[in-house]
């Protein structure tokens, strides 16, 4: 009975194990693939930015202020993808610093980015307005995906 309680308990992690193992391998390949796509997009947008973070699912971009709604939308585009037609959504937050806390969140521009799911003419319109009413000094924020 003991050797079977240890054969089955073997049998049982060596299967988790190799779900996890391609699970988590399928998660690091689309997000690698995401960071290439996302990166590639913003330096076409003549967007200057850093990488900050790349984590598991996650990714922060540090970007001028007036870059913030621009890149947020070219990030957000990038971001999603597909695995065996199920679509994998993306998530954006804009903050004033590396925080989890929401309360560091950038509300108006985060607002102003959902509110302005245009095309990138539009976009430009909406960030030159933005740009007019915003008189402090140009300060970086950061983009977390």
């Amino acid at each position: 009975y003991e050797h079977a309680k240890d054969v089955n308990r073997a049998i049982s992690g060596l299967t988790r194990s190799a779900v996890n193992t391609t699970i988590q391998g399928t998660s690091a390949v689309m997000m690698k693939e995401a960071w290439f796509r996302v990166e590639d997009a913003l330096y076409s947008a003549g967007i200057d930015y850093q990488l900050k973070i790349l984590i598991h699912d996650q990714m922060v971009f540090q970007v001028k202020r007036s870059d913030a709604v621009n890149a947020a939308a070219i990030c957000e585009q990038y971001m999603k993808s597909e695995l065996f037609g199920v679509p994998v959504p993306a998530e954006v937050e804009i903050k004033l610093s590396l925080s989890k806390s929401s309360e560091q969140n950038d509300k108006g521009l985060e607002q102003e980015f959902k509110a302005s799911k245009h095309s990138n003419e539009e976009m430009e319109d909406v960030i030159a307005e933005a740009l007019e009413e915003f008189t402090q000094p140009e300060e970086e924020i950061f983009l977390d995906l």
